[in-house]
């Protein structure tokens, strides 16, 4: 909020500034925690999918988003709540 309007000349008022920092920060983290939890499903998986003849939207929603949802939930909590108690910062803008 403070550097963007003296070094390029954005000036956002404080409220959106805030809001942008924090949801650029938690996307970047949840990115990584989907990404990780994808690669966490095993590759056989997918292979048994298809030799079922399982369509991919079959695939997803009844073999791969199950077993995703389960490695996904807790860190996406702790993201939350730390997204909760990070948004106490933006009263100091």
């Amino acid at each position: 909020y403070y550097v963007l309007p003296g070094l390029v000349g954005i000036d956002l008022p404080p409220l959106l500034a805030g809001v942008l920092a924090l949801s650029f920060n938690s996307a970047a983290f949840v990115a990584e925690i989907l990404r990780a939890g994808l690669t966490r499903v095993p590759a056989g998986q997918y292979e048994a999918a298809k030799a079922l003849g399982l369509k991919p939207v079959v695939t997803w929603f009844k073999i791969i988003l199950p077993q995703l949802l389960r490695a996904v939930v807790p860190p996406m909590v702790n993201e939350f709540t730390m997204l909760v108690k990070a948004s106490s910062i933006l009263s100091v803008i």
